[in-house]
């Protein structure tokens, strides 16, 4: 380069940017990309504020209500991006334009403000494609069985053919029952499994296969983890045992997408249950259980941060759209304003969650039914200004809806039954209470019997130590032991009185409870006060819980006393303070029992306390509201309703993303107009309207997929048609299966299975921390929330419990680490090394390389489904054999096989699905 062109050059660098944009500024290429960034959203085709229209230079030109926005000495458009006042500075809901983009403005006006005249506008929001309900195709005629695969592979194998692609070709048997295993319960299948079907000829197979595997109790829980992804579900947890997150006990939840799955219920029921079983089957616990999709989203500080995520997460799940995009202003790309992001917040403004008492167990720490009920029914929704709920916008109140290119919601209130509202009155509820209060009554006698042996052993001491009466006095020690011994003798004597009053006091207070609430004669109990009437039964029960509390008192006031006896004087005053405030409720509830004024603690004491932020409701209510106001009702019938054009699809897009290893639609959970038609839509909506004509239902949609030609080609590009691969490399027309990555669940469970050292068990409580690492049950009944972690589902891209719509894949080294390395694969490889001697020695008792080659087979075959090619078993072959010449193994090689065992369980092919 010469000295006079690297002048030039180092002079064009530091010119201004005005001097230097010396070429003409292009509408097309320079100023719409600009509009439509930032000011389509406004002024597009979904709005026209002020009357402005700026998505065709025509539009433009004409200007709005305020008169052209194009001028050479005066530019409307000009002032409005430049202007100094942010109150009047456009884009105002977002950040300013940027230099660079004010001066290709200003010189674009300079220039002239050219364009073309004859561009076409931005399509009417409502024609974008997945707002549109699906249709079949004309060639995905309905399929001749339920379990064909032909309507997916006739509209694939169109398109193919039209491309000129060829298709790979098919899997072995093995590897195709491999892979149908892990996809539809989750653990692969065992070396006699792969054997009888290598040998089944039978055309229906493959059906037999998936009938079989579609009625696992196993298929539910597989399934339930990729609901439970999109579903992001959490365990509670907070600070020690202060819950600030999601509910204790939520694992019902789990297990009812468990059930669903297993019970075929369709999708759509589920959904109406997950949003408002409540309001449907309001006396349903099996049901209610589905509400904790509702329930996990519950945070302690702050309820507008937990009703974004309701109102965010049940968007994106179900619908695929990013309603949050609208909670500050209207949404840029997509046809939804500020108020329609605040209209589906009002839908879910007055839910709450709280524990209802589970049968058999009336101690909320250890059982509890977490459902969402409606609270605050008569409060009211704003709009927050720019999002901030601090600026509530009170002058308008928000209704309820859905967005409103969709049309309304039809709200009906639903009127509660008494067990809903009032759930301390359900029999099953008395009866635990009282067989907890029976048990506490025969656990005091018992301690008072102890306490009096006690006394009577230290007062025979005593006796034996001053035989004579008037003799000398008890020694300092002595007096004390008795002392004490004495005190303890009373304090189980009060327990034992409190024990016996607390049944009369539950059953009194329940029945009150229920006579408030005009249920009949049938129902109250043997301890029904006379006379009988609503006023008698709360002034009975007014007496029964004084008595109770007073009998609490006197338990407390012993206690004091005892402890004042013995304590050192530094410690005497704390006690004393004790005392005095055990002997004023004494007092008090004496005085209660005397005067009784029908208050009572009502049975709603079964009733789990409501832990929120707001002061606004009473956290002890006896009941809770008799009606509901019908609007998550209304929502979920909505978007459950086979008119509603994104949730079949959605779903049906979930369902394929884990089938074949990629979506139809790239990104899973945004619908909106920046989402293209997919490739595919044919198949998409063909399969949508499938699954809504067969009810909704998961294990229809599957036998499709699993039983169709796609699910049988291999995914290696070996061999592949040279022209098909370089026309699409990147499979999007499906001529080949795709590779897909195990989920660290799959993973782990296979291991443990294989080796036979997997639990079966379905269902209950989850397995807490210190029990993980050695628990042998599936890993879905894994404890986890977002501070805690399996370290081994954790090393291979676990589900994300805030936010997983589609796991992300990984490679690096702590996963060969964790494969070659921990407790889990060791136990698992010796356990399975056991198995497969015992399943490879021949009568002849053969040994030495010969035994290795079967071990080497028996072992590829179970892991990997295949059999080792010629190389590998050689290389086994010599592996095993420099194993065993390591120093210290055993002399059967027992070792040396399960090392062995533990490489190949590193082995690509075992973590991949081919």
């Amino acid at each position: 380069m010469d000295r006079i062109t690297l002048l030039i050059l180092i002079a064009a660098i530091l010119l201004p940017l005005p001097m230097r944009s010396l070429a003409a500024v292009s509408y097309i290429q320079d100023i719409k990309p600009i509009l439509k960034a930032r000011c389509y959203s406004c002024h597009g085709s979904m709005k026209q504020k002020g009357g402005l229209r700026l998505d065709t230079f025509a539009t433009l030109k004409a200007g709005g209500k305020s008169g052209p926005p194009l001028g050479v000495s005066h530019s409307l458009l000009l002032a409005k991006v430049t202007i100094a006042d942010e109150s009047e500075r456009m884009p105002q809901e977002s950040s300013p334009l940027s230099k660079e983009e004010i001066e290709k403005l200003r010189q674009w006006l300079a220039e002239g403000a050219s364009g073309p005249l004859n561009e076409r506008p931005e399509p009417d929001p409502r024609d974008h494609w997945a707002f549109k309900p699906p249709e079949r195709a004309a060639l995905a005629a309905p399929p001749p069985s339920k379990n064909s695969g032909t309507l997916l592979d006739a509209l694939l194998g169109a398109r193919l053919a039209s491309k000129g692609f060829v298709r790979q070709a098919e899997i072995s048997k093995g590897l195709w029952l491999r892979r149908v295993y892990l996809d539809t319960i989750g653990v692969p299948p065992s070396a006699g499994e792969l054997e009888a079907f290598a040998t089944d000829a039978s055309p229906v197979a493959r059906l037999k296969v998936l009938d079989r595997l579609l009625a696992s109790p196993a298929f539910g829980e597989r399934w339930a983890r990729h609901l439970m992804d999109l579903w992001r579900y959490s365990d509670w947890w907070g600070l020690d045992a202060q819950l600030r997150y999601s509910q204790k006990h939520i694992w019902h939840w789990r297990d009812w997408i468990i059930e669903s799955l297993n019970g075929e219920r369709g999708y759509d029921r589920m959904i109406l249950e997950m949003l408002a079983a409540d309001e449907l089957e309001p006396e349903n616990a099996g049901a209610l259980r589905a509400t904790g999709f509702l329930c996990r989203s519950y945070y302690l500080f702050n309820r507008t941060t937990w009703l974004d995520e309701v109102v965010e997460h049940t968007s994106r799940a179900f619908l695929g759209l990013t309603m949050q995009c609208a909670k500050c202003h209207d949404h840029k790309y997509d046809p939804l304003e500020q108020a329609d992001y605040y209209r589906m917040r009002a839908v879910f403004e007055p839910y709450h969650v709280r524990l209802d008492a589970w049968p058999g167990e009336p101690d909320f720490e250890k059982n509890g039914l977490p459902r969402a009920f409606d609270l605050q029914v008569e409060l009211p929704t704003y709009i927050h200004r720019r999002g901030d709920d601090r600026q509530p916008e009170t002058n308008r109140v928000i209704q309820a809806g859905i967005p409103a290119i969709f049309g309304d919601l039809h709200i009906k209130p639903v009127n509660l039954p008494v067990s809903a509202h009032s759930p301390g009155l359900r029999r099953y509820v008395l009866e635990d209470q009282l067989r907890a209060a029976a048990r506490l009554n025969k656990d005091a006698k018992i301690a008072l019997d102890q306490a009096r042996e006690k006394l009577g052993a230290v007062d025979a001491r005593q006796r034996q130590a001053n035989p004579a009466a008037g003799s000398d006095p008890l020694s300092r020690e002595s007096e004390a032991a008795l002392k004490e011994a004495r005190a303890a003798v009373e304090i189980a004597e009060h327990k034992l009185e409190a024990a016996t009053l607390k049944e009369a006091a539950i059953e009194t207070a329940w029945a009150a409870d229920a006579s408030k609430q005009g249920l009949g004669e049938s129902l109250l109990t043997r301890r029904d006060p006379q006379p009988a009437n609503a006023g008698g039964r709360a002034r009975a029960a007014a007496v029964a819980d004084a008595a109770y509390r007073r009998a609490l008192a006197l338990v407390d006031i012993a206690v004091a006393r005892k402890d004042l006896a013995a304590a050192p004087k530094e410690k005497k005053a704390d006690i004393e303070k004790r005392l005095k405030a055990a002997e004023e409720s004494f007092e008090k509830e004496s005085k209660r029992f005397e005067n009784p004024d029908g208050h009572y603690r009502s049975s709603s004491g079964a009733l789990k306390a409501l832990v929120g932020p707001d002061d606004s409701f009473d956290k002890n209510p006896s009941t809770y509201p008799s009606r509901s106001t019908g609007r998550r009702l209304a929502l979920a019938k909505w978007i459950s309703h086979r008119n509603n054009p994104l949730t079949a699809r959605v779903f049906v897009n979930h369902v394929w993303t884990r089938v074949f290893g990629d979506s139809l639609v790239a990104d899973v959970s945004d619908w909106g107009r920046r989402a293209a038609p997919p490739i595919h839509q044919d198949v998409l909506d063909a399969l949508a309207v499938e699954f809504m004509d067969h009810g909704w239902e998961l294990k229809h949609l599957l036998r499709i997929l699993l039983n169709s030609e796609l699910y049988r080609l291999g995914s290696s590009t070996k061999g592949a048609d040279p022209s098909t691969m370089a026309g699409d490399p990147e499979n999007r027309f499906y001529w080949r299966m795709n590779p897909k990555r195990l989920d660290s669940q799959v993973i782990r469970d296979g291991l443990l299975f294989t080796a036979g050292l997997l639990e079966l068990e379905v269902g209950g409580p989850p397995i807490p921390v210190p029990l993980k690492e050695n628990s042998h049950r599936r890993a879905l009944y894994f404890q986890q929330h977002g501070e805690l972690e399996h370290r081994f589902l954790a090393a291979f891209d676990n589900s994300n419990v805030f936010e997983c719509y589609r796991r992300r894949e990984s490679v690096t080294p702590q996963q060969a680490l964790a494969l070659a390395n921990s407790k889990l694969t060791r136990e698992s490889s010796e356990a399975l090394e056991k198995l497969l001697i015992a399943g490879s020695r021949k009568p002849d008792g053969s040994k030495g390389e010969e035994a290795d080659r079967r071990f080497t087979r028996a072992a590829f075959v179970v892991l990997l489904a295949r059999l080792p090619s010629e190389s590998e078993e050689s290389s086994c072959l010599e592996s095993l054999l420099r194993l065993r010449a390591v120093g210290g193994q055993e002399s059967d090689g027992a070792r040396a096989r399960s090392l062995f065992l533990q490489a190949l369980m590193n082995h690509n092919d075992y973590v991949t699905l081919r």
